[in-house]
Parts: C-alpha cells; sequence; structure tokens
C-alpha cells in the first residue's frame, strides 16, 4: 500500500495498526524507503555495474535524507500549527459548524488532514512522484498520484474520526488514565485492521485477482500447506501501473489471510526465487511474529501515550495562551499530541528496528530449511536490490537508525553459506530438491542402475556392473541397501529386473544363453549409442535368482520387461517383428500382443498403478533421412536415444497421446502412485545434452515441475506402492567421475 505523508503518518501513530495492518514491502523495508537494501561487501552488488551502483547510491541516499527532512519537517508544520492558534482557530469553525462534539471534531479533522496535506505536498511531490521518475522506478502518471493521495487522506480521515473520538472520549472520562484504555483498546483495533486490510484496504489500490492455475501456484501451495498454512488463498495486484519495484506478502489474519504478489514480481522472478520469498514471508506468520508485532505496537502506542500525559501538562499550561486551548481534552490539542508521540516513535525506532531486523534473520534461516536454496535466495535479494535501485553500501548509522531488515550483504552471505537444518541431517540433498528429504546412498562404486522395488517396498532388484563382472548382473537388496546378493545368472550381460507383485517371481533380461561373455559395447565411432543386444531374452526366476526359466526366443532384442499390477502379463520391448515395439504378453511367455505400430523406438514401458494404462518412452522419425538412420542403426543393433519423448497410452494400445514435447532425451517414465502424475528423467534444462534430472508432469502435459538439481545425472525413478519413497540412480557423491549409484530418498508431497 503506498505510504502516507509524513504528517498523516504522525497521525496514525496513534493507532500504528495501519502501519502494521497494510502490507509494506517483503524485502529491506528500511525508515523512509521500504526498497533499501544494503550491502557491506561485494555480495550485495550481484550483477550490477557500476553506472546502476552508482545510480542505487544516489536514490537510496536521497531517499534517507528525505525521511530526516520530512521528519524535521512534520514536526515544524505540528509547531506551527500551535503557536500560530490555527488548531485552535480550526476547532472554533467546526464548532461554528457542527453543534455536536463528534460531528465538530469529525469536521475538525477534515481542516487539519487537508491543511497538512497541503503543506505537505511539496515535500510528498518530489519523493513520491519526481525522484522515482526520475529514477524510473515509477510508471504512474500525474493524475494516478494524485487519486492515490486523495485516497490516502480519505482513508486516514475516516479512521482518524473512530481513532481520535475515542482517544478524547478517554481523556475526558479517565483524566489520569486515558493511556491505559487507550493502549488497551489498541489491540482488538489493531487485529482489526489487520482483518480488513486485504479486503477493504488492499482493493482501494490494486486490482486483486485469484492467481491464476499454474506450476508456480501448485508449488507455492504445497510450500504452505506443508508450512502449516491451510489452504491458502493466492491473489496477484496489479502493482506494474504504478511501480516498477517487486514485492510479496503475506497479509491478513485469520479466515483474510492470504498471499500476495505484485504482478511484476512473478513477471521479474524466477520460480525458486518467488518459493524463498513466500517461505521467508511464512515465517512471519509460524514463528508467531505478527503476534509478536501486534503486542509491540500496543505496547508502543501505552508507553508513547503515557510518556505524552505525564508531560504535557505543563507545556499546555505555559503556552495555553499561544495554542488556544488549556485543556488535553480540548480537540484542539491534537497537534501537540501528535508532537509527542512523533519524537518518542522517532527516538525509538532503532529498538524496534532492531527486533523487526532478529525476525527478518529468522525468517530468512526458515526460508533457507523450507527451500534449502542459498543460490536461488542469494539472486532474490540481489535481484530486488537492482530492479528497486537499493543502497548496497549504508553507513553503520543508516543501519542502526532506518533499516528493520539485515543489510543485503549479510543476508546474501547468510543464505549462500547457511547450512539448513534439513542439510545437516540430509548431506546428500541438494538445494532445490523439495520433494525428497532423507535420502540415503545405497551402493557405493561401480555402475548401479533402473533399481526397482518390490510390491510391499522391502526390497529392490537393480542391475550393476561390479566385483569381478565385467558388465551388469542382477542383484537384490534391502532398501537400507544390505543383504545385496547376486539373483541372475552371472554370465553375459542382463538389464531391466522386476519383481512379481506377489514377491514369488522376478524378471530379467540376459544375454547368457547366448554367451557366457560380456558382448562388445558400440564403437564410438557411432556417437552416443545404444545397445540392442540380439540374445537378450527374457527370463523369470525364483527370488533369490535360482530356477531360471526363458520365456522369449524369438530372433533379436527382447527386454525392458515389468510385470502388470495384478501379476497376470508382462510388458516388454522387441524387435521381433523388424521394428523396436511394446508387446504384452502372459507371464509363461505366451499370448503375445503388439500394441504399438507406428516405426521407431518404442520401450521402457511401465503400467498405470491401477493397470489401465501405460506410459513409456518413444522416438518416431519423421523426415526420410532420419527414418533412413534409425533403421541403418536398428540393423546394426543400436540406437540413437538423443531424442525421446513420453507418452501414455490405455493397456491394450489404443488411445495413445504424446505427454512431452520438448526435444530433447525423456526417458525412464513411471507413474506416481497417483496415476496422474509422471516422474522420468530428461536433459531439457542442458543446452549440452549431457545432464540429466528428474520432472514431474500431468499426464496431460500440464505442470512440468523440476525435482532434482544434480549437475551430472540423476535417472531411474521409481515410487513405492504407497508413495512414501523414491528410488533412483544418481551419480552424486560418486567417488570417481564414472561412477552411478542407487539412492532412496522419502517423498515429501
Amino acid at each position: 500500500m503506498r505510504r502516507l505523508s509524513n504528517i498523516s503518518i504522525i497521525l496514525l501513530v496513534l493507532v500504528s495498526a495501519i502501519c502494521w495492518a497494510v502490507p509494506g514491502e517483503v524485502y529491506g523495508q528500511a525508515g523512509a524507503d521500504s526498497t533499501q537494501i544494503s550491502a557491506s561487501t561485494e555480495a550485495g552488488w550481484g550483477q550490477m555495474s557500476a553506472q546502476e551502483r552508482e545510480r542505487a547510491v544516489a536514490y537510496s541516499n536521497t531517499k534517507n535524507i528525505l525521511y530526516f527532512v520530512g521528519t524535521a519537517y512534520g514536526l515544524v508544520v505540528l509547531l506551527a500549527i500551535l503557536f500560530t492558534g490555527f488548531s485552535a482557530r480550526m476547532r472554533d469553525w467546526a464548532l461554528a459548524l457542527g453543534q455536536k462534539r463528534f460531528l465538530a471534531l469529525v469536521i475538525y479533522l477534515l481542516f487539519f488532514i487537508l491543511a497538512t496535506a497541503v503543506l505537505s505536498v511539496p515535500l510528498d511531490f518530489y519523493s513520491g512522484y519526481l525522484l522515482e521518475h526520475a529514477y524510473g522506478l515509477s510508471n504512474q502518471t500525474m493524475g494516478s498520484w494524485v487519486w492515490e493521495q486523495a485516497k490516502n487522506l480519505f482513508i486516514v480521515w475516516v479512521i482518524a474520526c473512530v481513532v481520535v473520538a475515542i482517544l478524547y472520549a478517554l481523556i475526558r472520562k479517565y483524566r489520569r488514565g486515558w493511556w491505559v484504555w487507550f493502549g488497551i483498546g489498541s489491540v482488538p483495533f489493531i487485529m482489526f485492521m489487520m482483518i480488513i486490510a486485504p479486503i477493504v484496504l488492499m482493493p482501494m489500490f490494486y486490482t486483486v485477482t485469484p492467481m491464476g492455475d499454474s506450476p508456480l501456484k501448485t508449488r507455492v501451495l504445497d510450500l504452505a500447506t506443508e508450512g502449516g498454512i491451510a489452504d491458502p488463498e493466492i491473489y496477484v495486484i496489479d502493482a506494474s501501473k504504478d511501480t516498477k519495484k517487486l514485492n510479496a506478502m503475506v497479509t491478513g489474519l485469520g479466515d483474510t489471510k492470504r498471499i500476495v504478489f505484485y504482478d511484476n514480481t512473478l513477471a521479474g522472478m524466477a520460480d525458486d526465487e518467488i518459493l524463498f520469498v513466500v517461505a521467508h514471508e511464512m515465517a512471519h506468520y509460524l514463528k508467531h511474529h505478527i503476534w509478536i508485532l501486534v503486542f509491540i505496537a500496543s505496547a508502543s502506542i501505552f508507553v508513547f501515550c503515557l510518556l505524552t500525559h505525564l508531560m504535557i501538562g505543563p507545556i499546555i499550561r505555559r503556552f495555553s495562551a499561544r495554542f488556544g486551548f488549556s485543556r488535553l481534552s480540548d480537540f484542539a490539542s491534537l497537534p501537540l499530541i501528535m508532537v509527542f508521540i512523533s519524537v518518542f516513535s522517532f527516538i525509538f525506532s532503532p529498538i524496534t528496528n532492531g527486533v523487526w531486523r532478529h525476525f527478518e534473520h529468522v525468517s530468512d534461516a526458515y526460508g533457507m530449511d523450507r527451500t534449502g536454496d542459498g543460490d536461488a535466495a542469494a539472486r532474490a535479494f540481489e535481484k530486488l536490490a537492482a530492479v528497486n535501485l537499493s543502497n548496497p553500501n549504508p553507513s553503520a548509522f543508516i543501519e542502526f537508525w532506518l533499516y528493520d531488515h539485515p543489510t543485503l550483504a549479510d543476508r546474501v552471505n547468510f543464505v549462500r553459506s547457511y547450512q539448513s537444518e534439513s542439510r545437516k541431517s540430509d548431506p546428500l540433498h541438494i538445494p532445490g530438491e523439495r520433494h525428497l528429504k532423507n535420502i540415503h546412498q545405497l551402493t557405493f562404486g561401480g555402475q548401479n542402475a533402473e533399481a526397482y522395488f518390490s510390491a510391499d517396498g522391502t526390497k529392490l532388484i537393480f542391475q550393476s556392473t561390479r566385483d569381478t563382472f565385467a558388465c551388469d548382473q542382477i542383484f537384490a537388496m534391502s532398501t537400507v541397501g544390505e543383504n545385496t546378493r547376486l539373483v541372475s545368472t552371472g554370465a553375459g550381460v542382463t538389464t531391466c529386473a522386476f519383481y512379481a507383485p506377489n514377491g514369488e517371481q522376478i524378471i530379467y533380461s540376459s544375454t547368457h544363453l547366448g554367451s557366457p561373455e560380456c558382448p562388445p559395447k558400440p564403437s564410438q565411432d557411432q556417437g552416443y549409442v545404444w545397445a540392442l543386444y540380439a540374445d537378450f531374452d527374457i527370463f523369470s526366476a525364483n527370488p533369490d535368482g535360482s530356477n531360471p526359466v526363458r520365456l522369449t526366443d524369438s530372433p533379436g532384442y527382447d527386454a525392458e520387461c515389468v510385470f502388470s499390477p495384478d501379476g497376470r502379463s508382462i510388458l516388454f520391448t522387441s524387435v521381433r517383428d523388424g521394428d523396436l515395439e511394446l508387446y504384452i504378453m502372459g507371464t509363461d511367455g505366451g499370448d503375445v500382443r503388439r500394441l504399438t505400430h507406428q516405426i521407431g523406438y518404442d520401450g521402457g514401458a511401465f503400467f498405470s498403478p491401477d493397470g489401465r494404462r501405460i506410459v513409456y518412452r518413444a522416438f518416431h522419425p519423421q523426415e526420410p533421412e532420419a527414418i533412413a538412420e534409425y533403421q541403418r542403426l536398428l540393423a546394426e543393433n543400436l540406437v540413437r536415444p538423443s531424442q525421446m519423448d513420453i507418452f501414455v497410452m490405455d493397456a491394450d494400445g489404443s488411445n495413445r497421446r504424446q505427454v512431452t514435447r520438448n526435444g530433447a532425451a525423456n526417458f525412464c517414465p513411471y507413474f506416481h502412485p497417483d496415476g496422474r502424475r509422471i516422474i522420468f528423467a530428461s536433459n531439457l534444462d542442458d543446452p549440452n545434452g549431457r545432464n540429466f534430472e528428474l520432472y514431474l508432469i500431468n499426464d496431460d502435459g500440464t505442470e512440468l515441475e523440476r525435482l532434482t538439481y544434480n549437475e551430472t545425472f540423476d535417472g531411474f525413478p521409481m515410487f513405492s506402492r504407497d508413495g512414501t519413497k523414491l528410488v533412483f540412480a544418481s551419480n552424486r557423491n560418486n567417488g570417481r567421475p564414472d561412477e552411478t549409484n542407487i539412492f532412496i530418498a522419502d517423498w515429501v508431497k
């Protein structure tokens, strides 16, 4: 909400509620300018150029000077109104126009507010309009600025009519104890103002609209819900019509509690930066800062009114002739009360600012605990500084007197070095991986991949090149990485193992019948290609690997096999008809049915939890040259996986539709237990195509969300049946550059 003139603010100090209930800037509210974020080291400059730094310093220094000048000017205006007897004359005019005391007070307040507003126009116009336009921070027209000031004055007048009427009623009734009752009464009033601010005051200045559905909204809702703010409402205000500055807030109380974004913020900040901002603001509620703020505001009113009561009497007696009143109960004394309140507020401001700096630091720490992303937090701070032209080098005095947030340099250094509580207990966690918690490494060394849960969630089956084995064999282990044992024959090469739903059988693919030796790897002359060994056939065996039974015997590649959820069928990929297609067969290898019929690679398929649908990866070349290249490689038992997309279809092969269309290599898709979302690996965020991360997407292709932030490889994800665990393969924490290991994590919604 727009700041009022200094005189109006002094009036509202009587009911600090307005200052607290009306939302201010998220970061760096510092005295006269709520956007002054500072830094004492190079950390605070971010990407600002030398010219931008000079402009930021000049702008912030000007705002600081205006704060002190404005405070002094406000006092001069009040004292002038008092010592010229103008307050008494306005009282006489009001009494002449309004016979009843309350009506006369209402008229007096109108005269007083208009008079102080007119006297403050030069300073307000320069600081709120000319200066903002001079530095390119404002989008307001002159008419808009004038209209906004008029609305501000109207709000001040309406609230002052209620508050000042109560104040003087208490002074008349409780001559010696009015300050006690006014302090007590401020508590419910402050709470009331906090409740109505987002639903009454904010819409008077902005168009407030619910945030549209988007992946960011989903992440914000999840973050808020996980933090304990149930079913928060999220709104966007059209702040860009007035300002270029960035802001977001959690505002309101009780049923009016909501998350509010400036539209500039959504347009100007990355999602991970916004999430840190939201987490920071959530902390003010969850750490009870709001209630402490209510107490501080009420206590301030209580103390300021007490000091005023103790000191104002002698002043009135000495200057009553000049003032035109001799009693505190005369509402012409309002400017004198405001002089005392404003002086006390100014003197005590370093104390209240210091308390709030502490709260901001606590909120930064909470934001780090929730997001774990110090880089995003630092970028958010530095972006706010750059956009809002904040001074990265405040003097110690300015920081002490004006800053109710830590300096930017302190905040940037803090978030970049902070080791969140989750990170301390979860050292394998990488900042930004908000859905993963308690990550544990299960294998250590070698090449380990494609780990899949047993139906009861107690065991994993995976392929690994380790120990004396020169190529992949199938192993089983517990979900804590214990009791690792070989369950394939130990001959040939194997891939893609899976547990039967009843836990009484495993399936995998192996070349051991063709040769007990490891087949040769593809030549590097072909570039990056996958081998489709012709000797691969599908086998079933007991869970301990005994009694292997061959299920396929067609020429060429048969692999990538999984059980259906009911355990009655096996889904697999085969070249038996001359192309890489998906097939389904019985658990004995019979009743084989082809599901896909389009030229290209269809593979890596899994059933949905209810068994009614299938998700898979596919590459379908379209141009004649691409088709010819695909068929040439296939004839050599190779495929190039440089571009693949995720598809879904019904379990009988019908209703096929494409999920991803990003031009990247998307593979190893798996259904989330809700049957609506799909997790998969992709290199879509790496221009070089080398770094694979995990992503989550709706089965209709909407709401793509990145899950992991490793700098090398994360892939082959699978959820436990109840959705509480995620197993995946990763290069994180590897002992050697060529190592891939198995990790398991708690899944956080």
